[in-house]
């Protein structure tokens, strides 16, 4: 019988209750999974929340996210939200390659302050435009991108994975 490795994406993991999973029912559900069928997880972590949820103000929070073996970290954006309202949540549509630059920067700062670079990057929100798109690929290894929503945008990262 051949081996199935199966792993959950979780988007907009951040350390408000209800969605840090740590003390959460859904811990408890991740771990059973894991420990019946060797799941595994990419959780895809905003830096900053809505703006109220900086990691560096979490630090044991991540940590312990950290040291769990079945958890991988990825980054989920610095806001994910927008300035505009008519694009939800999509937080790197919104931006040009100047703001992207700035963005990532805001992000890479926070995650510095809990000591961790996350290597891979989902989109709030799926959306981009090519300025952002190019500037998330020259910073990390891997994008997890929505085959249609991402539709005729060219991403330069080592690894491309496509969902939807």
């Amino acid at each position: 019988m051949n081996e199935i490795k199966i792993v959950v994406a979780i988007d907009d993991v951040n350390p408000q209750r209800g969605w840090r999973i740590l003390g959460d029912d859904t811990h408890t559900l991740l771990n059973a999974l894991n420990k019946e069928y060797g799941v595994k997880y990419t959780l895809f972590i905003p830096s900053c929340f809505h703006n109220e949820f900086p990691l560096s103000k979490h630090k044991s929070w991540i940590k312990d996210i950290l040291d769990i073996p079945y958890f991988e970290v990825a980054a989920h954006g610095h806001y994910h939200m927008c300035e505009r309202k008519d694009i939800g949540e999509q937080e790197f549509l919104e931006l040009n390659r100047e703001q992207s630059i700035q963005r990532l920067n805001l992000l890479f700062n926070e995650w510095s302050e809990v000591e961790y670079l996350p290597t891979g990057f989902r989109m709030p929100g799926w959306g981009c435009n090519q300025e952002s798109a190019t500037e998330v690929s020259n910073r990390f290894k891997y994008i997890a991108a929505h085959r249609f929503i991402n539709e005729g945008i060219k991403f330069t990262s080592q690894k491309l994975f496509y969902g939807s």
